[in-house]
């Protein structure tokens, strides 16, 4: 069966994930803005992962003001609202090549989705950007309140796109065990190499994936999908121990 949807994961195959001078440039950005110490900024964002993701703090509102208490800042919350936006912005812009893919793909029928586990700041920056454009549908962990491999997040995003799970690729680095998650419920995963390179920073790594891999996303084509009916479902070696997010 050929594929009719491609569901792509956001960091780390769409964008590039986050480096080391990233996440550095972020916490000493939060930093300053709320009169904070870099180590306790860099603690609080290692600690509130989870929380920051999972739809505990759904908006930006409360994603500052969760920020705030936990640094038991007296700076203005408008100010900090605006720099944690800014930081948010230019995260989620694609390479050309990125565009010109989906681009292709939807010219050719294919209907675009995207599954992430992503903080508030980053939902919001989705909509004016260009991605959003491109992708007829998004999902994002802390408005939906889960997160991958939950199985909430791929059938939510099938519902929207309307398409049966054998009917979809899964596109994703494997962050977040993704591609399990996706295969449990009958889609087809594809791993790429993630964006940005090995050294960049990824949450909740999945077990070792001896299933489809492809060396970038662009590699990704209405002819690759077309074809989809001719590569088993991959399968995932299980792994010791459960993710660390760090």
């Amino acid at each position: 069966m050929s594929a009719t949807t491609a569901i792509f994961d956001l960091f780390g195959t769409l964008v590039a994930a986050p480096s080391r001078s990233d996440r550095a440039a972020a916490v000493h950005a939060l930093s300053a803005v709320t009169e904070s110490s870099t180590a306790a900024v860099d603690a609080y964002l290692d600690e509130s992962w989870m929380t920051r993701h999972d739809g505990s703090l759904p908006d930006v509102d409360s994603l500052v003001d969760d920020l705030m208490k936990h640094l038991c800042s007296s700076a203005s919350p408008s100010r900090v609202a605006a720099m944690w936006r800014s930081l948010a912005t230019p995260r989620v812009v694609p390479d050309r090549s990125v565009s010109a893919l989906l681009t292709d793909l939807r010219a050719n029928g294919i209907r675009i989705g995207l599954i992430s586990d992503a903080s508030a700041e980053i939902a919001e920056a989705w909509l004016p950007g260009r991605l959003a454009q491109e992708v007829n549908h998004a999902v994002f962990s802390c408005t939906s309140g889960a997160l991958k491999p939950s199985a909430v997040l791929y059938r939510e995003a099938l519902e929207r796109l309307d398409a049966r799970p054998e009917e979809a690729l899964y596109v994703g680095d494997g962050g977040g065990d993704e591609l399990r998650g996706a295969q449990e419920v009958g889609m087809t995963p594809v791993r790429v190499a993630r964006r940005g390179g090995a050294n960049t920073l990824a949450y909740g790594v999945g077990p070792m994936w001896d299933g489809l891999t492809l060396s970038s996303v662009e590699e990704i084509s209405p002819e690759r999908l077309v074809r989809l009916g001719e590569h088993p479902l991959a399968t995932v070696h299980a792994g010791s121990g459960r993710p660390v997010y760090r």
